[in-house]
C-alpha cells in the first residue's frame, strides 16, 4: 500500500524528471537548428552517384509477390510495347506463321497469378520461346536469365566507366538499365572488388583448341566463343599463326561450328588484322523504327557518319587498326532486289554500319589459306565473321548455312518498369547485300556438305585436291 508521504515523493521526483526531459528536448531542438545548414551542406557534398543512388533505394528488394495487379499488368503491357514498337522482327515472324495478337491474349490470363521471381522469369522466357520459330533465336530476342555472365560483365563495365570515364556517352545509354533499382534488385547486381583502374572482362577458360598437321599441310583452330576478353587468347592466336607459318603449313582450318558469337572485335583484331596485307572494308545495312525503347541506344551508335568519323581520325593521326562506324542512313539504300516487303512494312528508318580493318603487323603472321567451318549454330558475331570472310575473300566457307543475325547487330537491354526484368534484342532488321533478311537467309557455304558428311572431312578433302 502506498502512503501519502510516498505519493508526495513520487510526484516530486516525477516533476523534476519532466523538467529535465523538457530541458533536454529544448537543447536538442536548438542544436538541430544550428546544425541543419551544416548537415545539408554535407549531404550535398556526399550526394550519391548515379550508381549508388540506385543501390541505396530500398524498393530494389521488393519481390514479385509485392507487385500489385496493376503493376504486373503494366509490366506485361510494357513487354508487348517493346515487341510491337521496337523489336524489328515482328513482320518477319508474322510472315512465318506467328499470330502475336493471339499469343498476347493467351499469356494475359496467367500473369496475375505469379508470385516468385523464378516463376516471373520462367513465364516471360516461355512467352519469348513461343514468339520465336521452333525455339530458334530470332533477332537475339531473349529474357536475360539470373546469373547471366554477359549482364554482370556489362554492369561491372558500367561501374568501371562511371568511376574512370564519367563523361563517356556509353553511360547514358546503359544508365537507363543500370540506374534502375528494380533491375539491380531483380538480378542481385553488385559491384565487384578489383584493383584500382583494373577494367573488368569476361574470362572463358579453354576457349581455344589447336592442332598442327604439317605432314598433311593443315593446322586446326577451334574457337568456342567470341565473348572471351582474356588477353591470353590474343597471345595463343599470335603464337599459333606464327608457328603455322614457321612450319610451312599452307592451310588453316578455323572451326566455328557451335560458336554462338560474342564480340566482333575478337575475330577482327586477333584473326583478320594480323594476317592481311591491305585494308578490308564491308558495309552492312539494317532497318528499324524509332521508339522510346531504342532511342538512347541508336543515339549512341549513330551520332555521326562514316565519312565524318574517317575525316576526324585522319586529322588526329594514323588510322586505327579497326574502325567501326555506325550512322543513320539519310540517303536511299543501294539497290536491293530481294527486300521482303512483308517483313518491313513498319520499318521506316535505315542504319548503316561500316567496318574498316587494316593490317596490325608490318608483315602478316600467316600467309597461307584460310578455311572456315560453319553450321546453323554459328550465330551472331560468328555469322558476321563468316559473312565478312566470304565477301572479302579472307577465307573459304565449308559446311552448312550459318545461323544468321550477324549483319548489323545492335543489341540492347530494355527493363520492364515495375519488376526490372530485362528484355534483350537486336534493334535492327539486318540485311544481306541483296536485301534479303540475314536472319532468314544467312551465309551460304562455298562448299556445302552432303547429308551425313562432316565439314572438316570435306575441308581436308578440298585441301588434298589442291583447292
Amino acid at each position: 500500500m502506498v502512503t501519502k508521504n510516498k505519493q508526495a515523493l513520487i510526484f516530486k521526483f516525477s516533476f523534476r524528471l519532466l523538467v529535465l526531459i523538457l530541458t533536454l528536448l529544448a537543447l536538442v531542438f536548438s542544436q538541430s537548428q544550428v546544425l541543419a545548414p551544416v548537415v545539408q551542406a554535407q549531404a550535398a557534398e556526399t550526394m550519391p552517384t548515379r550508381k549508388n543512388l540506385a543501390a541505396q533505394d530500398p524498393s530494389r528488394e521488393r519481390s514479385i509477390a509485392e507487385l500489385t495487379p496493376e503493376e504486373k499488368q503494366a509490366d506485361y503491357e510494357a513487354f508487348w510495347d517493346i515487341i510491337e514498337n521496337a523489336f524489328p522482327m515482328l513482320g518477319y515472324l508474322r510472315r512465318n506463321g506467328l499470330d502475336p495478337e493471339a499469343l498476347k491474349a493467351e499469356y494475359q490470363e496467367g500473369i496475375l497469378d505469379l508470385a516468385s521471381r523464378e516463376d516471373w522469369l520462367a513465364y516471360f522466357q516461355k512467352l519469348v520461346k513461343d514468339l520465336t520459330l521452333d525455339g530458334k533465336d530470332v533477332g537475339h530476342l531473349s529474357i536475360v536469365n539470373l546469373g547471366n555472365d554477359l549482364l554482370n560483365a556489362d554492369y561491372q563495365s558500367y561501374c568501371f566507366y562511371l568511376a574512370e570515364y564519367p563523361d563517356d556517352p556509353w553511360l547514358d545509354m546503359m544508365g537507363e538499365v543500370f540506374e534502375n533499382p528494380h533491375v539491380l534488385g531483380f538480378y542481385n547486381l553488385e559491384e565487384e572488388e578489383r584493383e584500382p583502374g583494373a577494367e573488368p572482362f569476361i574470362d572463358i577458360p579453354d576457349n581455344l583448341y589447336t592442332e598442327f598437321h604439317p605432314e598433311d599441310n593443315w593446322a586446326y583452330l577451334y574457337i568456342n566463343s567470341f565473348l572471351n576478353q582474356n588477353m591470353e587468347d590474343e597471345d595463343i592466336l599470335d603464337n599459333f599463326f606464327a608457328e603455322t607459318e614457321s612450319q610451312g603449313i599452307g592451310n588453316v582450318v578455323i572451326d566455328l561450328r557451335d560458336n554462338q558469337g560474342g564480340y566482333n572485335d575478337y575475330w577482327l583484331l586477333n584473326i583478320v588484322a594480323p594476317n592481311i596485307t591491305k585494308p578490308l572494308q564491308v558495309e552492312n545495312f539494317g532497318l528499324y523504327k524509332e521508339s522510346p525503347w531504342t532511342q538512347a541506344c541508336l543515339d549512341y551508335y549513330a551520332s555521326s557518319t562514316f565519312e565524318e568519323d574517317l575525316m576526324e581520325l585522319k586529322e588526329a593521326g594514323p588510322l586505327p587498326t579497326l574502325l567501326f562506324s555506325w550512322n543513320r542512313r539519310t540517303k536511299a539504300l543501294p539497290e536491293m532486289p530481294n527486300l521482303v516487303q512483308e517483313d518491313i512494312q513498319d520499318l521506316d528508318k535505315a542504319f548503316q554500319e561500316t567496318i574498316h580493318i587494316s593490317p596490325s603487323t608490318e608483315l602478316p603472321l600467316y600467309t597461307g589459306k584460310f578455311w572456315i567451318l560453319s553450321d546453323p549454330w554459328s550465330y551472331s558475331a560468328s555469322e558476321y565473321f563468316i559473312s565478312f570472310a566470304k565477301r572479302t575473300g579472307f577465307a573459304k566457307i565449308v559446311g552448312e548455312e550459318s545461323g544468321g543475325d550477324g549483319s548489323c547487330v545492335v543489341t540492347l537491354y530494355n527493363a520492364l518498369p515495375e519488376s526490372g526484368l530485362i528484355v534483350r534484342y537486336n534493334a535492327l532488321y539486318g540485311l544481306n547485300p541483296d536485301g534479303s533478311p540475314n536472319e532468314d537467309q544467312a551465309t551460304q557455304p562455298d562448299y556445302p556438305i552432303e547429308p551425313g558428311q562432316d565439314a572438316l572431312d570435306l575441308a581436308l578433302q578440298l585441301i588434298q585436291e589442291g583447292e
